[in-house]
């Protein structure tokens, strides 16, 4: 990490997994903000800027996918990574149908995220 905080968009439905996820982040570093889906993380961008949006795949209303091909038309440079709990064939595909940076397994290991938070912001 470098000495100005990553600010990332964590949008997950769970409200117990999003408070987990942006006390760890915080913990490490970066500078965590959060909705509950990808609706509201469309909005939210509207306002904020943001260096990284970290989401589930499945949501009520909009999930991960949808939101990542819809951050691709908006913000064509602005790095996603999406997390879930499919096996390793599906993330794959989830990959390659979203244009994310990356799709990460559930459960999630901290530092692993942190490592592909880094990299993903890195390369845009």
């Amino acid at each position: 990490m470098t000495d100005a905080k990553m600010r990332i968009l964590i949008v997950e439905d769970d409200e117990i997994i999003r408070g987990f996820l942006a006390d760890s982040l915080e913990m490490k570093g970066y500078e965590p903000a959060y909705v509950a889906d990808g609706a509201a993380a469309l909005e939210y961008l509207e306002t904020h800027t943001v260096d990284v949006v970290l989401s589930d795949v499945r949501m009520p209303e909009m999930g991960g996918i949808a939101l990542t091909q819809k951050l691709r038309e908006r913000y064509p440079l602005l790095p996603v990574v999406l997390i879930t709990g499919v096996h390793r064939e599906e993330r794959e595909r989830i990959l390659a149908e979203s244009g994310a940076a990356a799709c990460l397994p559930k459960p999630l290991r901290i530092q692993h995220l942190c490592d592909v938070l880094d990299q993903a912001t890195a390369r845009h």
